[in-house]
């Protein structure tokens, strides 16, 4: 029964099953756009503590000799393991926070201060439904790779990310030694926990090891050549105390006198309102189920501001970008019929690629729904679509991007 027991994690975008989510393809286009300004970073890789112990766990899962890829991942999951317990273990809420499986490491830790029985470390004893794909293996060293710390393959660190984390371990002296002993052993004491997790805390709290881990991280992006102008900017914005949000950056880039920058922010509020209307309008359509075809209509009519919505033609390569043209377009003119018929034949297409059922479509003049939400709701009627013109749901990876230089750049200039 254990197997089978409820939780909750962080969600893996990779794993994703076909159909499952984002009937619009709304992730491909921000993506895109978002791709241009960060080069590595994800919705999800947002804590500095967590490349830390990525980094680490890289180090242990190859140590001393070669090994078998399902050897590397068991390694990497007992060192990624036995960190989470060690940082759950630190006195400080800010070092706890992050630990991906954090449920179960609480429980465990519980379980074995009252039984006073071993915590098992390894894939068979996951913190996570699957450690590999919702841990740091799955979520945090991909970000890693394109930073071009580790190989993607097997996570065997590069030369740059074998200095930085001979860097690391060099602080950790024996405390490193010990930690890997109980990794090779396989379980773990409570007992062993407290002059781990003061040892560790010094590494991870220190502002200058910080500030290396972040700067080899994010500084500079080869597949991405505005990250490095985008990290310059990002300093000065985090220097001001500036509020750590996807628009008010954007705002700011988009004056901040690099002529990429301030172009590839244009770009992302242009497009932005458009993937906001379409999906609102399409969330809304799944609680219309036998609703009849003109009152829908009629409903988006009544809500049509005949705003000027534009995507710049310079995107000639962003995905969607017939549909998202069409869209403005039809925004533009009030036209609900044509727009409603427009939405729907995407969302058809897109779930063809993906060999899955539409989740909204029209038969018999009645929206049919298959995959049902009462989640959406569409702006009332004075206020209209245009109200959701100034709404930002897609972050473009900058809100990673901010969290992560904030790590650094703020503690550092505390001291």
């Amino acid at each position: 029964m254990n197997s089978i027991q409820p939780f909750f994690s962080l969600f893996d975008p990779r794993m994703r099953p076909k159909g499952s989510r984002d009937p619009l393809g709304s992730e491909s286009v921000w993506g895109h756009l978002g791709r241009r300004l960060v080069g590595n970073l994800t919705t999800v890789t947002s804590n500095l503590n967590n490349f830390f112990v990525s980094l680490l766990s890289s180090v242990y899962a190859h140590q001393n000799s070669d090994r078998e890829l399902a050897q590397i991942q068991e390694r990497f999951a007992r060192m990624e393991q036995l960190l989470a317990y060690v940082r759950y273990s630190i006195p400080t809420l800010e070092s706890n926070s992050g630990i991906l499986g954090i449920t179960k490491v609480k429980q465990r830790l519980e379980n074995e201060t009252v039984t006073g029985s071993r915590i098992v470390l390894g894939l068979a004893a996951p913190l996570l439904n699957n450690q590999l794909s919702m841990g740091l293996w799955g979520l945090y060293t991909p970000a890693m790779a394109r930073a071009e710390l580790v190989e993607i393959d097997n996570r065997k660190l590069t030369k740059t990310g074998e200095k930085l984390a001979t860097y690391f371990i060099l602080q950790l002296g024996s405390t490193w030694d010990a930690l890997c002993k109980v990794c090779d052993d396989g379980e773990l004491l409570v007992s062993q926990l407290k002059a781990h997790a003061e040892h560790f805390e010094c590494l991870i709290g220190a502002p200058e090891n910080r500030a290396r881990l972040v700067e080899d991280l994010i500084a500079v992006n080869q597949n991405c050549r505005a990250q490095s102008a985008l990290y310059t900017i990002a300093n000065e914005y985090l220097a001001n105390e500036m509020e750590i949000g996807t628009q008010p950056f954007l705002n700011y880039l988009s004056q901040c006198g690099d002529a990429s920058l301030e172009s590839y922010a244009r770009d992302i509020t242009q497009v932005e309102p458009v993937l906001v209307i379409n999906d609102a309008i399409f969330t809304w359509l799944q609680g219309q189920h036998d609703q009849p075809v003109k009152e829908v209509i009629d409903k988006i009519n009544q809500r049509m501001n005949h705003n000027t919505y534009l995507i710049p033609d310079s995107l000639t390569s962003l995905p969607n970008r017939s549909f998202l043209t069409s869209s403005a377009t039809l925004l533009n003119a009030g036209d609900s019929e044509h727009y409603l018929q427009s939405l729907l034949q995407h969302h058809l297409e897109i779930m063809k690629r993906r060999n899955g059922a539409p989740w909204v479509e029209v038969r018999d003049e009645k929206i049919f729904v298959r995959v049902v939400s009462d989640t959406g709701t569409l702006p009332d009627i004075e206020s209209g679509f245009a109200s959701l013109s100034d709404t930002f749901e897609n972050s473009y990876f900058l809100y990673s991007f901010l969290l992560i230089a904030q790590e650094a750049i703020r503690k550092e200039e505390k001291q």
